[in-house]
């Protein structure tokens, strides 16, 4: 059941932004993620990023939003509270 929920809130997630995943709430492909950093397209939507292999830096070179609330990777898991 619980993959079923997962999958259920990834597609309703995917929807926000079909083909700009800077756009998303939340970033778990590794693929979106890479496109995201590399490209340096870090936005006011993404609230999360759970990635499933380790960063190739200090991610917060990359990240220029504000709002992100949760970081992690395989290895180690940061929380950023703004508020």
């Amino acid at each position: 059941m619980h993959d079923l929920l997962q999958e259920m809130g990834r597609d309703i997630v995917f929807q926000e932004s079909p083909n700009d995943p800077s756009k998303r709430s939340r970033l778990w492909s590794q693929e979106d993620i890479d496109h995201v950093l590399t490209k340096n397209k870090g936005t006011e939507a993404i609230n999360s990023i759970d990635a499933t292999s380790p960063w190739p830096q200090q991610p917060s070179l990359f990240i220029k939003s504000s709002s992100l609330e949760r970081l992690s990777s395989e290895n180690s898991a940061t929380n950023n509270s703004t508020g």
